[in-house]
């Protein structure tokens, strides 16, 4: 089977858990029987819950700690879709936040969804910048913070997202062999398209454009391509192709 990952933004629109679903099914419906399709949720931003902060979630889909990951993930599953989470790093330690420890919170988060996403794009999001030795520390933290059952319950099943164009690549220019190492995965970026060509221009921003944007950096890593949610549909045959019949898309 081939597999769609729909993400949810914390500035989603949908009234409700079931609402989300039901898109998630609409979507999973119009690619047909051979695709399974999961839900992403986010879950924290650094050492803040996503309940904790800016956002437009309701209220059965706000994140407020690692307990509510199970119920959440509990009711999508139960309606036949696949669940996992997306977290944003920030950093390993954040003085706004003494006492947390964001790998761990971030690896908490990771076992309690089943599959992870963290969202590793450059300043608010990454704060240390382009540092391999602290991308290190956060991906060796976050797998320490796992027992070992769980280590190989998570494995193959993390990513990690990249904007494939300059500004994004070049926020990890050192660094990004060290981000593509210590997860199974790098999920990109290609947002752009015929539907979304004014606000996405850029042609590395495209799905073949951006693959081979990552591709000439050297780096070796499993790649999967996040489309736009409006070029979905015509972008799927290529996606499924570059991502090997696994595609994410953004945005529910």
């Amino acid at each position: 089977m081939k597999s769609l990952t729909v993400w949810i933004t914390p500035f989603t629109l949908v009234s409700s858990l079931s609402e989300a679903i039901d898109i998630v099914h609409q979507l999973a419906d119009i690619l047909g029987t051979t695709w399974e399709a999961s839900l992403l949720l986010p879950t924290n931003f650094g050492a803040w819950p996503q309940s904790h902060c800016t956002q437009s979630l309701p209220g059965d889909m706000r994140v407020g700690s690692v307990d509510d990951v199970g119920i959440i993930r509990q009711r999508v599953e139960a309606t036949g879709l696949g669940f996992g989470v997306w977290f944003v790093p920030v950093a390993c330690d954040d003085p706004r936040a003494p006492g947390v420890d964001i790998p761990e919170l971030c690896a908490r988060m990771a076992v309690a969804g089943g599959y992870a996403a963290a969202n590793f794009e450059p300043d608010v999001f990454w704060r240390p910048g382009d540092d391999p030795a602290m991308v290190d520390e956060f991906w060796q933290r976050f797998w320490d913070a796992m027992a070992p059952a769980e280590q190989a319950q998570m494995s193959g099943n993390v990513c990690a997202t990249v904007v494939p164009n300059p500004w994004g690549i070049g926020a990890f220019r050192n660094s990004l062999p060290n981000l593509a190492a210590g997860c199974g995965a790098l999920a990109l970026e290609v947002y752009g398209g015929l539907q979304t060509a004014a606000q996405y221009p850029s042609p590395d921003l495209w799905p073949l454009d951006g693959f081979r944007e990552i591709r000439a950096t050297g780096v070796d890593a499993n790649l999967i391509p996040i489309l736009a949610r409006a070029n979905l549909t015509t972008q799927l045959p290529l996606a499924n192709r570059l991502g090997h019949g696994n595609v994410h898309v953004w945005c529910v």
